[in-house]
């Protein structure tokens, strides 16, 4: 088994991470009304949600991690715009 550090610095984790990073700045651009902002960084996060799978199948880089991250990941974007766009109304 791989150490924990070893398996962040994967690139289909580091790609998770910055999804991770980027929740709550797409988050305050919901709720400051920026949406074309906005709606160009959930645009991003699902590419990379599809990049990071892509990268972890076709080079064999799939980590125990990573198969907590990338859900992780998604759900804090979902649960989290959630509640920015009930504020933002």
């Amino acid at each position: 088994s791989e150490s924990i550090t070893k398996q962040l610095r994967s690139t289909p984790n580091l790609i998770t991470l910055g999804r991770i990073a980027s929740t709550p700045l797409i988050s305050y651009l919901i709720i400051t009304e920026r949406y074309d902002i906005a709606v160009a960084g959930c645009i991003v996060a699902g590419f990379t949600d599809w990049l990071d799978g892509e990268i972890a199948r076709r080079y064999d880089e799939a980590t125990v991690l990573g198969t907590y991250l990338d859900p992780l990941a998604d759900k804090m974007m979902v649960n989290v715009l959630s509640v920015s766009l009930v504020q933002g109304n």
